[in-house]
């Protein structure tokens, strides 16, 4: 990957959406947020999941887990910025 800064910046970005939302942020709210296409945002949710930063479920390239964040509903919790 030829940006590693923008790959760990994404990271970042997921990890706070998270805890402020509490849902993972879809490809297309990446590309938003960064200003990139959807391809581009796609390839660096991919390389993130290369490199077990996070878990996608690849069908549907969304993210299912981002430890300690589900991406999925789960019987475990997670409190962060006093959500759930």
């Amino acid at each position: 990957m030829k940006d590693d800064n923008l790959l760990w910046q994404v990271r970042h970005f997921v990890y706070a959406h998270i805890a402020e939302t509490a849902r993972p942020p879809r490809v297309d709210e990446a590309a938003a947020h960064f200003g990139i296409s959807d391809t581009k945002a796609t390839e660096l949710y991919k390389e993130l999941h290369n490199r077990h930063a996070l878990f996608l479920d690849l069908d549907e390239v969304a993210i299912r887990m981002a430890n300690p964040f589900s991406g999925i509903p789960t019987d475990f919790k997670v409190h962060a910025n006093g959500k759930t």
